[in-house]
């Protein structure tokens, strides 16, 4: 599947997922990501991917592990 969108206050968000291959049913992927505009005016943007390891989220305002 794949699907996009913006809405009139400049929300943006996209993703794309598939079925690969393994375990009975097979393991469900997706790629994507969404931005918006804080209320300080800044843009936040998230990338991110979800599989048979969670949800992995990545943007410059969210903490990493050490």
């Amino acid at each position: 599947f794949h699907f996009s969108y913006e809405t009139g206050n400049g929300i943006k968000a996209q993703e794309e997922g598939e079925l690969k291959p393994g375990g009975e049913e097979g393991i469900q992927s997706a790629v994507g990501s969404y931005s918006y505009t804080a209320p300080d005016g800044t843009e936040i943007k998230v990338e991110y991917t979800a599989d048979e390891n969670g949800f992995v989220p990545v943007g410059d305002h969210l903490p990493t592990s050490p």
